[in-house]
């Protein structure tokens, strides 16, 4: 896998991109093994594979917004980020794969309820649109503890940074992201 991702990059950033994989390649496989584990899925060793794959070539098309000078920890909280999401990805995917083939069984009830949270999931991906927009150190820390449901104490293990120090950043990066809401009449908050 390694070489092929080698292949869509240039030397300067393929030096990066392989530092990254022989880095982290091992702890993702095990992070996101554990994830699917946990999900009951029908074939754990290729979606862990999937995941992993998309990891990597997510990395090294965004190889140029790796912030390496804001420290290793910073590094590693952009890769975990793109993780997790990956997992959240495939999850929703399965989801909807596992409805599309009960649909027949499904009664009005559930399409109903599916109908009524339309404005809710819309919502939903318009903040998590906006939390993207955010700088690095604030986007990091409002998608894993937002979108990804990570506990404080994991995300600031993960970023290599103190508990408070989220804290912080929870606090200042929902400001930034509120008034962001406001100005694009998103939230009236």
């Amino acid at each position: 896998m390694l070489a092929f991702l080698l292949m869509l990059c240039d030397e300067h950033d393929g030096a990066l991109i392989e530092h990254l994989y022989q880095t982290y390649h091992r702890s993702v496989w095990s992070y996101v093994k554990a994830k699917i584990d946990q999900m009951n899925v029908p074939d754990p060793e290729g979606a862990t594979e999937d995941i992993v794959q998309n990891v990597f070539f997510k990395i090294t098309r965004s190889v140029r917004r790796i912030r390496t000078d804001l420290g290793e920890s910073a590094v590693r909280a952009y890769v975990y980020a793109i993780v997790t999401h990956e997992i959240s990805n495939y999850a929703g995917q399965e989801y909807l794969w596992r409805e599309c083939v009960s649909y027949e069984t499904c009664s009005t009830e559930s399409e109903d309820d599916f109908i009524a949270q339309l404005p809710l999931r819309e919502a939903y991906a318009k903040v998590v649109s906006a939390i993207e927009r955010l700088d690095d150190i604030y986007r990091y820390t409002l998608l894993l503890r937002f979108v990804h449901e990570m506990e404080v104490k994991d995300i600031a293990a993960t970023m290599g940074v103190s508990v408070q120090t989220v804290y912080t950043r929870l606090t200042r990066g929902k400001k930034i992201l509120l008034e962001m809401l406001r100005k694009e009449g998103i939230c009236d908050v």
